[in-house]
């Protein structure tokens, strides 16, 4: 499974987006608090028929972030959405300096959702959205909650403490303005299906009252509900034994009680997320169930802060009919040719988004006919994904198995109905250096007996090949460089202007008859390094990247041009049984030869 919100490039400009949105994957952050604030200064005092605006704000403190995504509800009872602006945070240029997401804007029902996710990684302090607002007809004075229901913010695919700061728009002559201190639920009331997995959080909103230490108790039903985990936000600090301890019991007691407690080094006061629970609804339940905090004690060194306003919450739990799942696998089509390394995925076009399972199969079709009816033959798994956090797939490599026909099914299991497609389809892999539609990142593993660029793509003109680059970082900055020849250790970028696979003879990419001197080396900087294989035969990143050791944090690899994404990433630990998705270890990360790939280093070193 592959994070990839890049939809495909045909141009040199797009391939830079690209290289710098993915180099962002798994590269983890310090640990820092920062706020996202929803700016109602704009919102005071409103009649009927008044437009204004609001601002989502964030202070990074200092993090490094490259993802923030915000739902922020309103009433849409009162308000009416007249647009939305992204104010340049994360750059001016879409899919240049940031990619938005496709699902970015407001439901006309009270949820206003919008993430970006930028080319760049860096502190950001800013404006992140301006919300223009319209007032309906005919409404009540009041103070109505434009509520963070849920914040994303991220460094790569590592999260970024937050705490996030609602905001309030208040219609009427005056500004209707809280007095007491507030801990709530938030959202006040959740609506979830049987089985669904949802999240609430506790807030604290200490209207100015310094606080250093904050108790509460949840009371639920644990018979409809189950607690799948408990996160405090970072509203007391980041760092425990540091910034804060936690009290003794805090947690679940798996019977209906959750107690939590933080006591902070720091009185002072604190608007925002305490903590965030997340909890399954029992596919049995069906009705309204109560969340009541109780035991609230909100403290400034030993003195209580007294007159806290409490507000519990519910969760209103919906039986719906199963509906079966339907399988249609989206990455490739039936008369399709594989080659190289291929990324199958299925989605399940039911609507019910319940699948809790992928398994991938192949099937040898000996005679072509597309039915899975040849003798001797067996369907052989490749792969079973379990986590479709985003999406269902898996990663093929084609080469391991002869050219000829295939049939590749797909079957996705929501737990109690399974639904299957089957694609047949050509596998090819010629000798040379295949070459797909878009962009290709490739390699040498040893010295060209020709090495020029144009000697080696001497069978193809600008209208084939339009673009070769090599991304060089010894200035400290990724820089896209046009190269004069291949060398063996570097990776290349070749973009094939075609609409089908040409192929690099290997005629054009023997090897030196001229000993070199010494071994091949490259030189490393601090961050992302285009790199090559220098072996004939495939190695595991650990053996492949052993003289640079310690030093190398991560490598990615090898690109999948059909599906514009990186088939893994190698993480250096030697445990990866908690991985997920396409992260694997550097043991079992493979780098063959012909592939390109990065590597994320922390320091100078030599690769050789």
């Amino acid at each position: 499974m592959n994070v990839n919100k890049m939809k495909g490039f045909a141009e040199s400009a797009a391939f830079l987006l690209i290289f710098s949105a993915c180099i962002l994957i798994g590269i983890g952050s310090a640990a820092a608090t920062a706020t996202v604030t929803v700016d109602d200064s704009a919102a005071q005092a409103l009649s009927p028929g008044d437009t204004f605006d609001v601002v989502v704000t964030l202070d990074s403190d200092g993090s490094i972030v490259s993802t923030l995504g915000v739902e922020l509800m309103y009433d849409s009872t009162v308000l009416d959405v007249v647009s939305i602006t992204q104010n340049g945070l994360f750059g001016a240029t879409a899919n240049v300096d940031y990619i938005p997401d496709p699902a970015n804007g407001d439901d006309d029902a009270g949820t206003i959702y919008y993430a970006l996710s930028g080319t760049t990684a860096e502190a950001k302090n800013g404006d992140f959205i301006t919300v223009e607002f319209t007032v309906l007809p005919a409404v009540a004075d009041g103070a109505y909650p434009l509520e963070l229901s849920m914040v994303d913010l991220l460094y790569g695919a590592t999260e970024v403490p937050y705490s996030a700061v609602d905001g309030t728009a208040t219609v009427g002559d005056e500004v209707v303005e809280d007095e007491y201190p507030e801990v709530y639920v938030s959202p006040s009331t959740t609506n979830v299906d049987a089985g669904d997995t949802f999240e609430v959080k506790i807030k604290l909103d200490s209207m100015g009252e310094d606080v250093s230490t904050m108790e509460i108790s949840l009371a639920y039903d644990s018979d409809a509900l189950t607690v799948l985990g408990i996160t405090q936000n970072g509203l007391f600090g980041a760092v425990e034994n540091v910034d804060y301890i936690v009290v003794p019991g805090s947690g679940d007691d798996g019977s209906g009680l959750i107690m939590y407690g933080l006591a902070g080094t720091i009185s002072e006061p604190k608007v925002g997320d305490f903590i965030t629970i997340e909890f399954e609804a029992a596919s049995t339940a069906d009705g309204s169930y109560s969340l009541d905090l109780m035991d609230v004690e909100l403290l400034d060194g030993s003195n209580e802060v007294p007159d806290v306003i409490v507000t519990g919450g519910s969760v209103d739990v919906t039986t719906v009919p199963a509906i079966p799942p339907i399988a249609d696998i989206t990455s490739h089509t039936s008369g399709e040719t594989l080659s190289q390394i291929e990324i199958i995925s299925v989605e399940d076009d039911s609507g019910d988004d319940d699948v809790v399972s992928a398994t991938f199969e192949i099937f040898a079709d000996l005679d072509g006919d597309c039915n899975a009816d040849d003798v001797g033959e067996d369907w052989s798994v490749l792969g079973v994904d379990t986590n479709g956090t985003d999406g269902w797939s898996v990663v093929f490599d084609s080469t391991t198995v002869p050219d000829g026909n295939y049939l590749i099914k797909a079957t996705i299991d929501d737990g109690q109905d399974t639904s299957f497609e089957i694609i047949c389809v050509t596998v090819y892999n010629p000798a040379g250096i295949l070459l797909k539609p878009g962009w290709n990142f490739i390699s040498v593993p040893e010295a060209l007996e020709n090495p020029a660029v144009a000697d080696v793509l001497t069978d193809f003109d600008s209208t084939v090949i339009d673009a070769v680059f090599y991304d060089d970082l010894s200035s400290g900055v990724n820089t896209m460089v046009i190269p004069t020849e291949f060398e063996p250790l570097k990776g290349y970028w070749i973009h094939n202007a075609m609409d089908e696979d040409v192929i690099i003879l290997e005629t054009y990419i023997q090897k030196s008859t001229t000993v070199p001197a010494t071994p091949a080396t490259l030189q490393l900087y601090p961050g992302w390094n285009a790199i090559g294989h220098t072996a004939l035969e495939a190695q595991s990143a650990d053996i492949a990247l052993m003289a640079i050791g310690d030093d190398c944090l991560k490598v990615m690899g090898p690109w999948v041009p059909s599906a514009n994404n990186y088939a893994y990433i190698g993480l250096n630990i030697e445990d990866g049984s908690s991985l997920t998705g396409n992260f694997v270890t550097i043991y079992d990360f493979q780098m063959d030869a012909y592939e390109g790939f990065y590597v994320l280093v922390q320091e100078e070193c030599l690769l050789g």
